[in-house]
C-alpha cells in the first residue's frame, strides 16, 4: 500500500511500514491541510494523521481520496500503531 504520513506523527512509523514493504513518504512540515489532501489523491496514497480536522468529512469527503487513518492514540505507541496497519493490510488484501 501507499501512504502519506502527516508531520503529526511519529517519524518513525515511516521506517515500519516501509520495513512491511509499503511505500511511505512523510507530509513536508508546515504543509497545509488542504496541499496535504492534494498530495495525497495525486499520488494515490492513504493519509496517516492525528490531525482531528482530516475527520471533517464536509471538507475531505471519505470519498474523494485513497483514504485518511486518524490515529487517536497519544502519546503514541509506535508497536501498537504498526501491529494495527499490520493488521489492517491483511484484511484490506483478503477483501479484494
Amino acid at each position: 500500500m501507499r501512504f502519506l504520513i502527516d508531520e503529526d506523527v511519529d517519524a518513525r512509523l515511516l521506517g515500519g511500514l516501509r520495513r512491511l514493504g509499503h511505500e511511505a513518504k512523510r507530509v513536508p512540515s508546515g504543509t497545509q491541510n488542504g496541499a496535504v489532501m492534494r498530495l495525497a489523491k495525486a499520488e494515490k496514497r492513504v493519509l496517516i494523521t492525528r490531525d482531528a480536522d482530516f475527520t471533517d468529512a464536509d471538507k475531505f469527503p471519505p470519498t474523494s481520496s485513497p483514504g485518511i487513518i486518524h490515529v487517536l492514540r497519544n502519546p503514541q505507541d509506535r508497536a501498537r500503531i504498526i501491529s494495527g496497519f499490520r493488521m489492517l493490510v491483511r484484511r484490506c488484501r483478503r477483501e479484494r
